[in-house]
């Protein structure tokens, strides 16, 4: 019985998992590289939609940071009188 991961060819795991795999010393040793044009970024899929999902946790720890003082505000407003 064998177990395998189905990926997507050419997808960014493929490219990070291969990039991990090797050390730039290796490839420069066989193919130097100029470091002057050697720059790449990895990004991930979806960047969207992890910044909407972070800017509604902002906001949902924001409400109930405003709405806890506010009820910490009345209850020494209450003790005071």
């Amino acid at each position: 019985q064998i177990e395998v991961k189905i990926k997507r060819r050419k997808s960014v795991e493929s490219f990070t998992e291969k990039a991990r795999g090797l050390s730039f010393e290796a490839i420069n040793a066989t193919h130097p590289i100029s470091t002057e044009f050697a720059s790449y970024g990895i990004f991930q899929d979806q960047q969207g939609i992890q910044i909407l999902m972070l800017s509604m946790n902002v906001f949902s720890l924001s409400k109930k940071l405003y709405d806890s003082t506010m009820v910490i505000a009345e209850d020494i407003d209450k003790k005071n009188y």
